[in-house]
């Protein structure tokens, strides 16, 4: 029998994320987001809804268009 794959391991590649850009999102180490995928630790329902969420903001965050938007963002404070 196969294992199956944790679903955030599965979005988090689909997207392109690397576990430290999530961990680091998340404000928690990046072995504990090993561990969630790995099976060694387990997660609550909120904590992989709070994770799948992250994913998918920093995924969208890494388009060209998103990039650009929070660049003028950040000169525009900057400059504030």
């Amino acid at each position: 029998m196969i294992p199956e794959i944790p679903h955030l391991k599965v979005e988090r590649v689909r997207h392109g994320v690397r576990q430290y850009q999530l961990a680091a999102a998340l404000g928690v180490p990046q072995t504990t987001v090993c561990d969630w995928e790995s099976g060694r630790r387990s997660m609550t329902p909120e904590q992989e809804r709070r994770a799948l969420d992250t994913v998918r903001m920093l995924a969208a965050a890494q388009q060209p268009e998103v990039k650009v938007r929070i660049q003028r963002e950040i000169t525009d404070a900057r400059a504030e």
